[in-house]
């Protein structure tokens, strides 16, 4: 959700920008070449997985004040959404993909989104991170496959009991922090 404050609000600005309002006079802004930006990549049908991932994604970036994470709800209102990711995935060190059936059907992250990221794997800019969250056919997906996954597919995050899904998600986080060498 995305609120738009004006100076006319009973509150001060500051008072909403500290809880993550955006306000006319704030914008959120790329990250700097010395940041380190996790891009996610995800289909929307699977968003309550991206629910679940932010908070260990902000407890990281919490702990390392130069590195960043990126979805596509960060987009403002009024941006061009396309070039936005574009921009995005150019500069991403990590990207995190929630794999499901949805995602493996996506045309738009098979036609826009993975191109880039499989380019960017292969020059070893960016690094991939493949989080199964509902059974799908990823080992049959050769392009995706061939990255090692945080789970395998015959344990996907849907199939897992709670406490399991987290040390998946801390798992996950570890390793990102591990390679981005915070």
């Amino acid at each position: 959700e995305i609120y738009t404050l004006s100076l006319h609000d009973a509150l001060p600005i500051s008072f909403y920008a500290s809880r993550g309002f955006k306000t006319g006079t704030q914008r959120e802004v790329s990250p700097s070449p010395s940041r380190k930006l996790i891009f996610v990549s995800y289909a929307h049908e699977d968003e309550r997985w991206l629910k679940k991932l932010r908070p260990h994604l902000e407890s990281l970036i919490n702990d390392a004040a130069e590195i960043s994470y990126w979805d596509d709800r960060k987009i403002v209102v009024g941006e061009d959404w396309r070039q936005e990711i574009r921009s995005q995935l150019s500069v991403a060190q990590a990207a995190v993909l929630l794999v499901s059936a949805d995602f493996l059907a996506s045309e738009f992250i098979r036609n826009d989104e993975l191109p880039t990221l499989l380019s960017q794997a292969e020059s070893r800019k960016t690094r991939l991170y493949c989080l199964i969250v509902r059974p799908c056919r990823f080992d049959k997906v050769a392009v995706l496959s061939r990255f090692q996954a945080v789970n395998g597919p015959d344990k996907t995050l849907s199939e897992m009991r709670l406490s399991e899904q987290e040390r998946s998600f801390v798992r996950l986080i570890d390793q990102i922090e591990q390679a981005l060498g915070r």
